[in-house]
């Protein structure tokens, strides 16, 4: 199953001036002191997140027309987005291509990092195959990059640059839902006693191993960067909440983390997994699932049956199956969608029965 790319790109749409690295940024106090030799450009930035967002622009400039790295000579944060604006010189412009490389991240706590593939702060003079972006442990969808090539002359004549920011990173669900044919046809449960097929579920632990926490570029491509026994692992956990005495898991519960998986397919659900950096086939998934079991325990048969009168058990679902030696892989920008299809209404009857068909496909791309 391939990939199913997020739609919701953000855009930004940007008009700046720029200088190089010996060259001083100009603020608009002294505006009236600048030569006919500059040429400014304002910064119109126009954002759709959810979150107040920081924004960083590393600028790398090489001569025009030569094989040689694009080299950091400057970077700039942007403040107030409504006012703030760059300037650059004339001859900077005319004679050197540029690369610029646009972040954007929680404004209060930043959750990406630019830093040297070293490990050490980048400095002007870098080469743009230094850049490493740097994760912390866990990261939300509000977080952007974008890259943009243009020649000095491009900046001179059209004044504005078009950088279309997306998510730097991606999402990993879990589509689970009851099938009678092949896990590409889901269909509805079919009692009408059963909510979705997490009724009786009460916490979900998720853990991640084989994630990365930080990517690099090969020239425009992005790379993960570290070999799969080394990278980090996170768990996840999330709590359905049930209906009293019935224990029934009434779907969405999108402040939860769970959705409907399908408009019109009753019952089926879909688990919001983490967010992470790009991990090409390495990653794995353990999923636990918690739920209280059918028979009472409590031995009175003649009152309202609390979660305290059953038994707790649990349930092991392996992403990718054991089975497997293919990987999962997240990629920026993109969800990476799991699918369970189980020949039952609910999960929890994996665990009741001798003869279990379970259909899984992931994403192998």
């Amino acid at each position: 199953m391939k990939n199913q790319v997020i739609l919701q790109v953000v855009s930004f749409c940007i008009g700046m001036a720029l200088l190089s690295c010996s060259d001083a940024l100009d603020t608009d106090d002294n505006m009236k002191h600048i030569s006919e030799t500059h040429t400014p450009v304002s910064i119109n930035i126009k954002r759709n997140a959810v979150t107040e967002l920081k924004y960083d622009i590393y600028i790398f400039r090489k001569a025009l027309d030569k094989n040689e790295p694009y080299l950091l000579t400057d970077s700039a944060k942007l403040e107030d987005l409504n006012s703030e604006s760059l300037r650059f010189k004339n001859i900077t412009l005319v004679d050197s291509t540029f690369r610029f490389l646009f972040l954007s991240t929680d404004k209060n706590t930043p959750q990406i990092f630019f830093k040297n593939k070293n490990g050490s702060i980048m400095q002007f003079g870098d080469e743009w195959d230094d850049i490493m972006i740097v994760s912390t442990d866990s990261i939300s969808g509000e977080n952007y990059y974008g890259i943009v090539e243009c020649s000095g002359d491009q900046i001179l004549n059209g004044r504005t640059i078009q950088a279309d920011m997306q998510h730097i990173g991606g999402r990993i669900v879990l589509d689970i839902f009851r099938t009678e044919t092949t896990v590409r046809e889901p269909v509805s449960i079919v009692s009408p006693k059963v909510a979705s097929v997490l009724d009786r579920v009460f916490k979900i632990k998720m853990e991640y191993t084989g994630r990365s926490q930080s990517v690099y570029f090969n020239d425009l491509s992005m790379i993960d960067d570290v070999a799969g026994n080394e990278r980090a692992t996170y768990t996840q956990f999330l709590y359905p909440d049930t209906v009293l005495n019935t224990l029934k898991v009434n779907l969405p519960q999108s402040d939860r983390g769970i959705e409907n998986a399908y408009s019109g397919v009753r019952g089926s659900a879909r688990i919001m997994g983490i967010w992470s950096l790009q991990s090409t086939r390495k990653m794995k998934i353990k999923s636990t699932f918690y739920f209280h079991d059918t028979t009472p325990k409590c031995g009175n048969p003649d009152h309202n049956h609390a979660s305290t009168c059953y038994s707790v058990d649990s349930l092991i679902m392996n992403i990718p199956p054991t089975s497997s030696t293919d990987l999962i892989s997240v990629l920026p920008n993109y969800y990476t969608v799991n699918k369970a299809g189980i020949r039952f209404d609910r999960i929890i009857d994996l665990k009741h029965t001798s003869s279990i068909e379970f259909i899984w496909d992931w994403n192998k791309n």
